[in-house]
């Protein structure tokens, strides 16, 4: 038995006190699964995140088990491959539950891209309209050399309402003479995927320049080292055609690092991305994550420019372009930290269609007698649908 006046300390207690001391740290660098890099941590905050991953890999793998649906691959084979058209109206009183719940009238889920042939109508209102590419907008003009911008939502552009939100891109406000604009922005694209977009449209349009607006799901989760940004943008380039990389663009200032960003939000219920509703990003905390992304997003854009210095690549600095005048600026073109208002849309495009006409060869190169590469379709058993016209179940 402890004597009078001496407390016994149990284990725990004493690891808390050596770490709260700044003793008896577990100082071996380590990469933080939250951060964008190296940063020691203490023993107890490195088991606390290494156990949260292997809950979720052993969640995964479990997950794996399991037979996936075949009714997603029956419902959009024919519309993945491009072989059917369709057009959905949804009248314009019905509201979404959720954003995914939306995007799935348009999105691909076989390769994670967007539905080839497809118009989505918002009561009497545009929402989307999607060419045989699987990319946003009416067909490409024939025998016209095709710049294609490649990015995220921030490429992609708004989806239409009823409500009057017209659904739009600065993709389409761009002009270059000569030349046929594509938008191959997809939502949520992270860097490998946008290099994957890239590599499925390169042999099938006639590409006299590739544009990367490269977007935000790299900076702070997914992968988000250098040496993953580095081998992205390295699938980017090609010897067939330039490539040209855009800074990211965002209302965020310095200042903000301590003024913070909560004076200038406004998700009012009557507020609209068109006008004056303005949001942090993706519903997160801006007092845990802000100065994290602007670290991110900083450091982003600095491995970009460095990219295409050492490459010899052309950049256009978008970043410095849009960047605010003022703290009470910064929602005027923006309404979160990374998308533009559809008002700004033929402000930015004027920008880089001055920019991209100093990159491009005086003429538009001639596209005589270019052909698409046709990929050889895999062979796939087909069932003879005479034999089950009226199948006995």
């Amino acid at each position: 038995m402890a004597s009078a006046g001496v407390r016994i300390v149990p284990p725990v207690s004493r690891a808390l006190a050596r770490e709260a001391s700044g003793r008896g740290r577990y100082d071996r660098p380590v990469p933080t699964l939250r951060g964008i890099d190296d940063r020691p941590l203490s023993l107890r905050a490195w088991l606390r995140e290494h156990a949260g991953v292997l809950l979720r890999k052993l969640r995964i793998r479990k997950d794996r088990e399991q037979p996936p649906s075949p009714y997603v691959e029956l419902m959009l084979r024919a519309r993945s491959a491009g072989k059917a058209e369709a057009a959905l109206r949804v009248d314009a009183d019905y509201a979404f539950r959720t954003y995914e719940e939306r995007r799935a009238l348009y999105t691909d889920f076989l390769t994670g891209f967007l539905l080839p042939r497809t118009t989505v109508w918002s009561g009497d209102d545009l929402m989307i309209q999607v060419n045989s590419l699987g990319c946003r907008g009416p067909e490409l003009e024939a025998e016209q050399p095709v710049v294609a911008f490649f990015g995220d939502s921030t490429t992609l552009g708004v989806m239409g309402t009823a409500s009057g939100l017209h659904g739009e891109s600065w993709t389409e406000h761009v002009d270059l003479p000569g030349y046929a604009v594509l938008n191959a922005g997809v939502e949520g694209l992270e860097l490998g995927n946008t290099a994957r977009r890239y590599e499925s449209l390169r042999h099938r349009v006639p590409l006299a320049c590739a544009v990367f607006y490269t977007g935000w799901h790299n900076l702070i989760y997914n992968r988000r080292k250098p040496e993953y940004w580095e081998e992205c943008l390295q699938r980017y380039l090609s010897k067939d055609h330039p490539t040209v990389l855009l800074t990211l663009p965002t209302p965020l200032l310095p200042e903000m690092r301590e003024r913070g960003m909560e004076p200038l939000v406004n998700e009012r219920p009557e507020a609209s991305i068109g006008d004056d509703y303005f949001h942090f990003w993706r519903g997160w905390d801006p007092e845990r994550w802000l100065v994290e992304l602007m670290d991110a997003h900083e450091l982003f854009n600095a491995h970009v420019a460095d990219f295409c210095t050492r490459t010899g690549t052309p950049l256009i600095d978008l970043y410095s372009f849009m960047r605010p005048e003022s703290y009470d600026d910064a929602p005027n073109d923006f309404f979160d930290v990374c998308h533009f208002r559809p008002r700004a849309y033929a402000k930015v495009a004027a920008f880089l269609s001055s920019e991209l006409r100093k990159i491009l060869p005086d003429g538009p190169p001639p596209v005589d007698g270019w052909r698409a590469r046709a990929e050889p379709p895999a062979p796939q058993a087909t069932e003879d649908l005479r034999e089950n016209i009226y199948p006995i179940w």
